[in-house]
Parts: structure tokens; sequence; C-alpha cells
């Protein structure tokens, strides 16, 4: 299996099937053979030994397979693609020793390409990331806490910045170690940097304030104004029963996969991969609301995007995910990663609880403790939540503290969103919701209005409907909150 493997076995342990199909493959030829293989290593300034000391072999002439402990990953050499074997999972990255034993220094990079780059370049060992840049977990984390000098040699843009960004939350002494070039198969012999041979001071825990304002932050902070959604953040959205809440979550999902705005908040982003989990609405309804924000994406010049970056986790079947089950964790968080996901919307929360007492701080913990294992991915969360009666009155201002069940839902997000009834109207025939904000790490926006059309679309108005007590008392309104 190669010497960045160990000893034969890890991959037959694992998985038989897998492992006896990657014996079925050709080992590497040498230089002169294979003109595709051959070709591939010119235009990323490669060896084909580096490709050795990874464990590659040729599943086809033109396509390279990498073996993984539970893994084949492949690599068409023609046209670039990439995908694994299905079951593949990546619990550890492939960690490339240069000599029999471990050196005291470290390169981390994404890609096996990039990782054969290194290989032949530097004289110190070489990590693998084996599923994108951002895909930063504790595993991979303790693979390389112990080497003196661990360098992060992640390509120089938006995904590798977040990536190095959580990398260095959890090993602080890390450092920055890539080419001008941004990409290592890119930087030519010369324009690549010199290895780092000492460890860098100790980590800083404690930083003064200059030194603050010294350390990089990322160029978008929140996908909407006013830190409405920060990235890597949270947000719920919650209001009694009928409120709309799935349709403006999905709306918000629509918004940020074509890169517009969204309840009347500008958005700072280009349009990003978004995934809605939802447990509730039938599939022939779900595919009537997706197809009337694909004719909405379409009437404003944006199906393109909404088609390319508007994802359904499990559509036809309930997802399988209960939080707290970790096994069903892993593998929604891999799916999600594996899918370049960036933000992710739980439709309802209380569905993903299971048996779970939802007045249980213990309890919800395990709900909120998925979505931070998201964030640790760089995954925005949005989830929704039911409102208790006290929410359901019509002309309620909106509480966070009418959400059912332990405070910490309310506690936890870095953003609450609030659908109420305005005065005068019904909830069985209105059309019209109000909306408030209570956010974490902005002030709050006033509260605003909402319609929702015929055809499923909404629109805002930064006036919310019917908050006109006079009119309110003269109707009786205020009493019609339905009964539980």
């Amino acid at each position: 299996m190669g010497e960045s493997n160990g000893p034969w076995g890890q991959l037959a342990e694992h998985d038989a099937e897998a492992a006896a199909e990657w014996d079925g493959y050709s080992a590497l030829p040498v230089e002169g053979e294979n003109p595709v293989l051959d070709g591939f290593c010119r235009r990323k300034n490669i060896t084909i030994g580096a490709l050795l000391k990874q464990g590659a072999r040729l599943s086809e002439d033109h396509v390279l397979c990498y073996p993984y402990d539970k893994a084949l990953k492949y690599r068409n050499m023609n046209n670039g693609s990439m995908w694994s074997a299905p079951g593949s999972e990546f619990p550890a990255m492939k960690l490339v020793w240069q000599g029999a034993s471990a050196s005291n220094k470290v390169i981390v990079c994404e890609g096996e390409t990039d990782g054969a780059r290194l290989i032949a370049a530097y004289d110190c060992d070489v990590a693998i990331m084996p599923a994108g840049a951002m895909n930063v977990t504790f595993p991979y984390v303790e693979q390389v806490r112990g080497y003196d000098v661990i360098m992060l040699g992640l390509d120089n843009d938006k995904a590798g910045n977040e990536g190095i960004a959580k990398w260095r939350g959890q090993l602080p002494q890390a450092v920055v170690f890539r080419p001008e070039a941004g990409d290592w198969c890119e930087a030519p012999d010369d324009g690549l940097p010199p290895l780092i041979e000492e460890a860098p001071p100790g980590a800083v825990i404690l930083y003064s304030a200059a030194d603050l304002m010294t350390l990089e932050v990322p160029e978008i902070a929140s996908y909407f104004d006013n830190a409405l959604l920060p990235v890597g953040g949270s947000m719920v959205v919650h209001g009694w029963s009928k409120a709309l809440k799935s349709f403006v979550s999905m709306d918000g999902m629509a918004k940020l996969a074509t890169g517009t705005e969204w309840m009347g908040f500008g958005n700072q982003e280009e349009p990003v991969k978004v995934a809605v989990l939802q447990y509730e609405i039938p599939w022939p309804y779900y595919q009537q609301r997706v197809a009337a924000m694909r004719e909405a994406a379409d009437q404003s010049g944006r199906l393109d995007e909404f088609d390319e970056h508007f994802y359904t986790y499990s559509p036809l079947v309930r997802p399988q995910l209960i939080a707290g089950n970790t096994q069903q964790e892993d593998t929604v968080i891999r799916n999600l990663v594996d899918a370049g996901i960036q933000v992710f919307l739980a439709d309802p929360v209380r569905r993903m609880a299971g048996h779970a007492d939802l007045n249980s701080e213990q309890d919800v913990r395990k709900i909120l403790g998925f979505f931070e294992r998201l964030n640790d991915q760089g995954i925005t969360v949005i989830y929704t939540h039911h409102d208790n009666k006290g929410g359901a009155a019509p002309g309620a201002a909106g509480s966070s503290a009418d959400m059912t069940g332990s405070g910490a839902f309310s506690g936890d997000p870095d953003s609450i969103v609030n659908l109420t009834l305005p005065r005068g109207e019904r909830w069985e025939t209105s059309r019209l919701r109000n909306i408030s904000y209570l956010l974490r790490n902005a002030p709050s926006p006033s509260m605003k209005g909402m319609e929702i059309h015929e055809n499923g679309t909404l629109s805002y108005s930064d006036m919310p409907h019917g908050n006109d007590p006079a009119a309110a008392a003269e109707d009786g309104s205020e009493d019609s909150a339905p009964s539980l």
C-alpha cells in the first residue's frame, strides 16, 4: 500500500472488497511508458516517485487511485475530475513520511497532487487533507500535533484561508507556508519558499490589543448586511404553528444560492452552496415549493445559480439523522463537506431530537452540539423551531422566550428571527406576517412585514403589518389566538 500507509493491512482491515479492488490495479510505470501519466506529471510539476510514495496506482491508463485507510480516491488525469469509491470514509489524513520514520517537521496540504509536489520538493513529512481545505477535524489535528514544526500549505484562496484559520484555532503554533502563486503545482521551482527549519515561539494564548489587530479576519464576516447571518455561525427562525417558518427559511436559502438580498438585507457574498434537510413536507409538496423558487430565480435571471447551488438532503425519504447519534452525524457532515455545502438548513429542529426532552438542557445540547460540529467545518447553520402559545397572539412583539423547550435554543444562536401574526389577522386565513430580529453581533433591526403570495413566493416590507393598537381594539382581534 506504499510507505505512506505503513504496514499493509489497513484498507483490508476495514474493507476487504476495496482492498481486493486496489490490489488489482496496475503499479505506476516508469517515465516514458504511459503518455497520459507523463503529461500529467509535467503539467503539475510532480514526479512519479512522489505519487508512488502516496501509494498511488492506476485503475485505468488515465485514472490514478489513491488508497486511504477506509477509502479509495480517484483522479482522472485527462479532465481533472475526482471521486471516491462508494462508502469511502476519511477519518484520517494521508501522512507521508519522508524517511523510514517520522521527522520533526510536517507540511499540511489539500489534495494528493499538491502532496506529490511537496513530497518531491521538501525534506520533511507531508499530511494530505482528503476532503477539502475546510474539513479540519479533531483526528486530523491530533495526527500532526506532536510535530515540532507544523506548516500549513493550503491554497491561497478563500477556502484555503478559512481552512488555515480553523487549523490555527486548534494549533496556534502552526505557521502559514505557501508560495506566492497560491498553488503548489503552479509555482516554479525557484518560486518555492524555503523550508521552515525551527519551531516558532510557543503558542500564543493571550493577545494584546495591538497584536489582535494584526490577525487576519475573513473578508466577509456575514452573508447578509447587519451581521444577519455570520459566516460559520447560526440562526434560529421561530414562530407559532403556520407562522411560515419553512417558507421564510427556504427563501433565505434560495437567496444565498443566487447571491441576492433576503428580507431587504443586502447579500455580501457571491452565490454559495446550500443544503436543506427537512423532515415534515411530503415530497410532492416540497417539489412544488422548490419549483416556485426556481421560477422566481428564473424571472430574476438567476436560474443557473439556483440550480447549481441549491441542494436538498435526502428529499424522497425522511432524513436519517437524530442528533447525538455520532455515526449518523458523521455521515451527514461528510456528505455536506464533500459537496462543498456552505449553509445548512434543519427544518424543524424538534424532529432531530428523536425521543430527547426538549426541556432538558442536556438533551438539547446534543442538537446544538451537532450544529457546532457543522460550524467547525465552516458550515453556517439555520434551523427552525416552534413557539409555545405565548407566541400565538396576534400583534405579539416576537420574543425569544416564546420558543418551546430549553433556553439554550435562544442562548446559542448568533441571530434570532421571530415570525408573528399582525393585529387584525387570523392564522387560518392571513397571508401576512411580521418579522422581528435579535442579533448578537450587531444592533437588532426594526420589525419588518412579510406577505406570502398565491404562487408561494414571499415579499417583504420595511414596515410591519397591522400594528395599529386602536384598530386592533376596535375589531377585537387580539383574542384570536388558536388553541393548542
